[in-house]
């Protein structure tokens, strides 16, 4: 029991020392309360004096505005006063001009007219010149076109008559070539031909070669039939002025020597390297036979062995049978199974015919070549006359044309006159119009 109360005891005495801070409390918040009002008086006062001061600033500002208001309404009565006299000075002054131009209407109206007369003629004048200009300037181009088209045409012809010059020199030196073989066998395997025998057997006489070489190998062939001879040389072609060597010493040697006949950038003729034998092959049993037809090798007299050997060995002329007619070799090569051994034909006209393949000959008998001068001559006359005469074309078309661009120049020259001169026209009212503006005013 008296633990119970001593507990109590104690809890009252707690209560009570609660109660004693709460009465200390609302002390101090008195005094807290009294010194926030203060701060919050202090505070509107401040506010207030600002705002003092901001009426006394807008109640200055405002007795300037009125002021100044005072003033604009002043100044823009009297600008008003200005702008109602400017505007009765501007109408009684229209109604001048107005009287004026009525006035001189009547009287200028012929000179009015007149002009108005030669300006249209002006204009009708300009439309013409500058359609006839137009109608000049189209000429112009077309005289122009003609002339490029003359000039390409002229450049065309230039260079056919140079392909054609070049072809005639060439059949020239042919036809030459020919002629001079029938007084001197061996140029008809080149005009330096005798020359370089000469020099090859002067040098065999001072030891150079091992072995003299042969050729050129067309002069050591004969021919037993002349018909074929066009036939051989289509399938010979260049072997016809080639050379044989026994060895590439003697090579060396007989190159030497053509240097000094062929200029650099010219064709010499071929060297066949091939040991020398004093026997020709034995082709029997590779050669091709037709009991009507020979080949290349039994339509030829060879006597040196060494030149049928080269033959074989370069072009296998047992194996080519020569057929005059071009319609029989065609049958002969084409329509049946081809000769045993034989590879191909050439015929007459030296035409070359396999067992599926036919070519024409590009090469030319003596007539025909001197034919084809004649006509490359006359071909050539053709083109000259051609180039004289749109030479002539050009020249004149050139004139004419200078002539039109003068034309035209003259006449863009009175275009621009007769413009001018309608300008000047067409000017003379407002000039006029100008002239009465100033002299409204000395008249009023």
């Amino acid at each position: 029991r008296l633990s119970e109360l001593k507990r109590q005891c104690l809890e009252k005495e707690e209560r009570f020392q609660n109660i004693a801070g709460l009465s200390t409390m609302k002390t101090n918040l008195e005094y807290l309360k009294h010194e926030m009002a203060w701060a919050v008086v202090n505070e509107i006062e401040k506010q207030l004096n600002a705002i003092r001061d901001n009426i006394k600033i807008g109640e200055d500002r405002a007795a300037r505005l009125e002021r100044k208001t005072e003033e604009q309404q002043v100044l823009y009565n009297r600008s008003l006063n200005e702008y109602k006299a400017l505007k009765k000075d501007d109408e009684q002054l229209c109604k001048r001009i107005e009287e004026l131009r009525k006035s001189a209407d009547q009287s200028l109206e012929p000179e009015r007219l007149e002009r108005q007369k030669k300006i249209s003629w002006l204009k009708e004048r300009v439309k013409a010149l500058q359609d006839q200009e137009c109608s000049v300037n189209q000429e112009i181009e077309q005289f122009q076109q003609a002339i490029e088209k003359d000039k390409e045409e002229h450049t065309r012809i230039k260079r056919e008559e140079l392909d054609v010059k070049t072809t005639l020199n060439f059949n020239q030196r042919q036809l030459k070539e020919l002629k001079d073989s029938k007084t001197d066998r061996l140029k008809r395997f080149g005009p330096h031909v005798p020359a370089l025998l000469e020099a090859i057997d002067d040098a065999y006489r001072r030891g150079l070669f091992t072995y003299k070489p042969v050729g050129p190998l067309g002069a050591c062939i004969h021919l037993r039939d002349p018909e074929l001879a066009l036939a051989i040389e289509s399938c010979l072609k260049g072997l016809l002025q080639a050379y044989c060597c026994h060895n590439h010493a003697d090579e060396r040697v007989l190159q030497a020597l053509m240097k000094k006949f062929y200029s650099p950038g010219t064709s010499r003729p071929q060297i066949i390297v091939s040991e020398f034998r004093n026997e020709m092959y034995d082709v029997r049993h590779r050669a091709a036979y037709h009991p009507e037809f020979p080949t290349v090798l039994t339509a030829l007299e060879i006597d040196n062995a060494v030149v049928a050997n080269s033959l074989i060995d370069m072009r296998s002329i047992e194996t080519v049978l020569l057929i005059k007619n071009n319609s029989v070799a065609r049958a002969v090569m084409q329509s049946q199974k081809p000769p045993r051994n034989c590879r191909e034909a050439f015929t007459a006209d030296g035409d070359q015919v396999f067992a599926g393949r036919y070519y024409s000959s590009e090469y030319t008998r003596p007539n025909d070549l001197e034919n084809e001068v004649e006509n490359k001559k006359a071909q050539i006359l053709s083109l000259q006359q051609h180039l004289s005469t749109l030479e002539k074309d050009i020249k004149g078309n050139e004139e004419l044309l200078r002539r039109y661009q003068l034309h035209y120049k003259e006449l863009k020259d009175m275009v621009n006159r007769r413009i001018a001169m309608d300008m000047i026209l067409k000017m003379a009212d407002s000039q006029r119009f100008r002239q009465f503006i100033l002299l409204t005013p000395q008249s009023m």
